[in-house]
């Protein structure tokens, strides 16, 4: 069965829409190891003093790290619900999913929030790809920038904002990607979402009599 079905009227047929996927893990590895060493100095230089440490000494310094990662998680956690309700502002009926994708040959988890057989304009798919972006790492400054400064503020609330602005920083690296690409395609052009094997996009462009 054809999940996609006939383009718009005035809309060229639907096409696949692809992007150089390894460009967001090269950019995703860079970020990340450049934002954590500059929020977090010498946490480059403790990862390999532990990667040579004995095993038990290995165990528990990770587990000491328990609270962080566990704050981590939250933040990806709180970054796919402000994709949600970004596309969910956009009434384009967004749904949960989770998959599992490779990091450099990794094994990585990859929960998403995606919107199927709905159209969304170029503005639209740009909202959905960085609202999180905007929102949790404006949040995540303010806290370091203005709150933590205080010495009536606790230190550890700017330590963990540090910690979500670096996980929500290196996450979103594919969606800015995305963003960036999408703003390649001509005004009016449509994307649409459908569920196969995998979720697979495609996009029409208007033809050249509705442009």
């Amino acid at each position: 069965m054809d999940l996609l079905g006939e383009s718009p009227p005035g809309y060229t047929n639907y096409q696949r829409y692809t992007f150089r996927e390894w460009i967001s893990f090269v950019v995703h590895a860079l970020v990340g190891f450049v934002l954590a060493n500059a929020l977090f100095p010498g946490l480059w230089r403790d990862v390999l003093v532990l990667s040579s440490a004995p095993t038990e000494t290995a165990i528990f310094r990770l587990l000491a790290l328990a609270p962080e990662v566990g704050f981590g998680l939250l933040t990806v956690v709180i970054h796919e619900a402000v994709h949600y309700a970004a596309c969910a502002r956009l009434d384009k009926e967004p749904q949960f999913g989770f998959r599992w994708g490779s990091f450099f040959g990794i094994p990585e988890p990859m929960p998403y929030v995606v919107s199927l057989h709905h159209h969304l304009s170029r503005c639209e798919c740009f909202v959905t790809f960085l609202a999180q972006l905007v929102v949790i790492d404006a949040v995540a400054l303010s806290v370091s920038l203005v709150l933590a400064p205080l010495s009536s503020v606790p230190s550890f609330l700017g330590y963990f904002a540090s910690v979500a602005l670096l996980v929500n920083t290196a996450s979103a690296t594919r969606d800015v990607h995305n963003a960036a690409n999408v703003l390649r395609f001509p005004g009016g052009t449509k994307f649409i979402n459908v569920l196969r094997d995998d979720i697979e996009t495609f996009y029409c462009v208007p033809t050249v009599e509705t442009q």
